[in-house]
């Protein structure tokens, strides 16, 4: 392994930081602590992980009621020059014959001098998988982030799970900037709805207010500097 961001092979980032905690078995963590006498990148990382370990809390399960599904997709260009998105529409069914249109975010965009990009690292059974599509109760999920240097802008990271908007990561630390930068801490999810992670850059950031715009306007109340992606249900 060459990257310090260790979010995939040979050892994910959740077998490492359970070989920190000592859950993991003896054989496995034999040939983890083999690996690590002999891989520069995961000894960087798991430096990284005893010396500023974060943990995250899970999002709660969702109640039943509302459901959301993927009507479609379709490709459009951002701006001149910029990346080809996919831009996805949620129809949430809010009653017997009421259908609610929500247009998500796409998951890259131009923005200021730069490319806005979201990603998500999903562990399962110690096993790293690249942005996935689906998920399941437990998984845990990292947020990897492609961004400029953002100066005194701030960020958040919004998750939307049925009718519930959660904040899962500590925004007043420093968002460092780069190509697919792995966001300290992961979250776990489950329930039965579609979930859309999304990550916003903004001169000022008001947690409180974003989050009663949000459950009263779903992600159309999230500023124009937002990117997000979404994961489904079932394996």
């Amino acid at each position: 392994m060459t990257s310090p961001n260790c979010t995939g092979a040979p050892l994910s980032w959740l077998v490492m930081e359970q070989y920190h905690l000592g859950e993991l078995p003896q054989t496995d963590r034999e040939r983890v602590r083999r690996h690590l006498e002999f891989c520069p990148g995961c000894a960087q990382c798991m430096d990284s992980i005893e010396n500023s370990s974060v943990q995250l809390k899970p999002l709660p399960d969702i109640p039943v009621g509302i459901k959301a599904g993927i009507a479609r997709e379709w490709k459009w260009l951002v701006s001149v020059g910029a990346l080809t998105a996919t831009s996805v529409l949620l129809f949430v069914l809010v009653g017997p014959f009421t259908t609610q249109t929500i247009t998500v975010p796409p998951a890259s965009m131009g923005y200021k001098g730069g490319d806005l990009a979201i990603g998500l690292t999903r562990y399962r059974h110690g096993a790293a998988s690249e942005n996935p599509l689906r998920y399941v109760n437990g998984d845990a999920f990292g947020v990897r982030v492609t961004c400029p240097p953002i100066g005194n802008m701030q960020w958040d990271v919004i998750v939307f799970q049925g009718s519930d908007v959660f904040f899962p990561y500590d925004n007043r630390q420093p968002l460092h900037c780069g190509n697919t930068v792995s966001l300290d801490g992961e979250f776990e999810l489950s329930g039965n709805s579609d979930t859309t992670i999304c990550i916003t850059v903004e001169k000022s950031i008001d947690r409180e207010q974003l989050r009663d715009d949000a459950k009263d306007e779903g992600i159309g109340a999230l500023p124009d500097s937002t990117v997000c992606t979404t994961v489904r249900p079932g394996n």
